[in-house]
């Protein structure tokens, strides 16, 4: 059995061989403590409590020396816990100590030991209908407001799966299949005072389903396994209360993160078809690699996903072109780590494997500004994956320009030179 590590590296908690209650949608808000419920004496459990400890000790010798014991929870469940702070130390930890977990099985929920949703000013919005997770569990996504004219509309990330072999629960390709809570740190931290989103409204679009928010489609992959591809219902849902609750927006930044980048340039799109007058940037976080490529542009337009609000020519480049041309006063900008392994990984799932991530982000770059699409881009060295979501946003700079600086002019109407070249 493969263990479940949430997308952005923060703890979980394992459930052994029994069904979880996740953060799913409810008419109340949701808290950032999902709840697993154990069988007494689960014969697994044992095995499981001893690989958390295996792996705490682990992520001790890799430098985080504050990671706590595993603890057993009331239920029979089994907390990892984690230190305050997720940042690239720690998830390279993780990366390297996860192997360690491998009785924690497919139905692990999602742990984050951090302020409560509701508590930090979200609200939660439970739209029902045709939205709904992977798993089948009920959807819901999260506003938290302040200057009803500058928002960000933020698509989460956590993988993807389009096959029998990528979608299997033994396949080792980890994808998120509930709704998980917004994260407290990066441009979420409202009080930091080098967060240019500080005062900024949000609708949080959490990632459930494994299509990059554009699906539409059950997909029987084989027996018992069944992926519930919505996230265009409810990616429009969260979009539909963005314009519900800000009609009078006059900024509006829509941020992906990972599988959620692929889509940012569409859905700010969106946007603007339904916010004629508004100034609309789109920022997509780790996802510049992926090519115009055969591989890679069938995932986009096969029948698994049924993908919605595709251009006529399909591709992940092609998604910033195909806008622009829609909407040429939006802004585009990217943000990539140079040898980013996530991406990396995705590459050769799809059957485009390479070692070469700079290389690839120069190629698609050049695409997109040869069709006239200017394209604004902040390149980190490393193999990381994802910033705007945790402490390192503020903490990235290459040569000599803050990340959160170059992002503050980016949305202030001032862009600064494209940063890093791999």
């Amino acid at each position: 059995m493969t263990e479940y590590l949430s997308r952005r590296g923060i703890a979980v908690l394992l459930a052994v061989g029994v069904a979880v209650s996740a953060a799913a949608c409810d008419d109340a808000p949701t808290s950032t403590n999902a709840v697993a419920t154990a069988s007494a004496g689960a014969p697994d459990q044992a095995a499981a409590l001893a690989d958390a400890k295996k792996f705490a000790a682990c992520m001790r010798e890799q430098g985080i020396t504050d990671w706590p014991d595993p603890t057993v929870q009331p239920d029979g469940g089994i907390s990892l816990g984690m230190p305050a702070q997720s940042d690239s130390k720690v998830n390279a930890a993780r990366d390297a100590c996860q192997h360690f977990l491998g009785t924690a099985g497919p139905n692990a929920a999602p742990h984050a030991d951090r302020d409560d949703a509701a508590a930090a000013g979200w609200e939660t919005k439970t739209p029902g209908g045709d939205c709904e997770c992977a798993d089948g569990s009920k959807y819901n996504f999260y506003v938290r407001t302040s200057d009803p004219k500058k928002l960000v509309f933020f698509l989460d990330g956590g993988g993807a799966c389009w096959s029998a072999a990528t979608c299997a629960k033994d396949s080792g390709n980890q994808y998120q299949t509930t709704v998980e809570p917004p994260d407290q740190g990066g441009i979420f931290d409202a009080k930091n005072a080098r967060n240019p989103f500080a005062g900024y409204s949000f609708v949080y679009v959490p990632y459930c389903t494994a299509d990059v928010h554009l699906g539409d489609a059950d997909t029987t992959y084989a027996p018992g396994l069944t992926i519930h591809h919505h996230g265009y219902a409810n990616g429009t849902a969260a979009l539909a209360q963005l314009v519900k609750s800000f009609p009078q927006a006059t900024d509006v930044v829509v941020i992906g993160g990972s599988a959620g980048s692929v889509s940012a340039p569409l859905y700010a799109g969106l946007v603007a078809d339904r916010l004629p007058t508004a100034h609309v940037t789109s920022i997509s976080d780790s996802s510049g690699s992926y090519p115009d490529v055969p591989q890679m542009n069938k995932v986009l337009t096969g029948k698994a996903w049924n993908a919605k609000a595709l251009p006529a020519d399909p591709s992940m480049p092609g998604f910033f072109i195909a806008t622009a041309e829609r909407h040429p006063d939006i802004v585009f900008a990217r943000i990539d780590h140079s040898q980013d392994e996530n991406q990396k990984f995705h590459l050769t799932l799809a059957g485009t494997p390479s070692d070469d991530v700079a290389t690839l982000l120069r190629t698609t770059e050049a695409q997109i500004e040869k069709a006239g699409v200017t394209l604004h881009t902040y390149t980190e060295p490393g193999d990381d994956h994802m910033v705007v979501d945790n402490e390192d946003f503020y903490t990235e700079n290459v040569d000599g320009v803050a990340l959160s600086d170059w992002v503050a002019g980016l949305v202030a109407g001032k862009p600064a030179a494209d940063v890093g070249r791999g």
